[in-house]
């Protein structure tokens, strides 16, 4: 196989095993204009090779699932473990976080 082709390939697959958290706040009374929009975003990307099939996660700030996992006692113990081995960073915290696109390599 040609050395160049080889290189391209690699650095193409390292480009979209990648993770990218990108954060969109609506401007005011434009909430569900940003929500149609995020509809067909990922489509639009994937049409143009940038993102892989893996399925996206799209998140809403503010959830009441935090609260409930609070008040969860399997939650509460895995949290027990995590906490044994890690400490808890937040996001500011992650030098990724100081761009406007974090990028992570995915694990799984």
């Amino acid at each position: 196989m040609d050395t160049d082709i080889y290189r391209y390939l690699y650095h193409k697959i390292q480009a979209v095993g990648k993770i990218v958290i990108a954060c969109y706040k609506p401007k005011p009374r434009e909430e569900a204009e940003r929500d149609l929009l995020m509809e067909t975003h990922v489509d639009r990307l994937r049409a143009e090779g940038l993102v892989t099939n893996r399925e996206p996660t799209m998140m809403k700030s503010k959830s009441e699932a935090i609260e409930k996992a609070h008040s969860n006692v399997t939650v509460q113990k895995m949290w027990e473990g995590f906490t044994a081995v890690c400490d808890y960073e937040i996001p500011a915290n992650i030098d990724e976080f100081s761009t406007m696109f974090p990028e992570f390599e995915s694990i799984n």
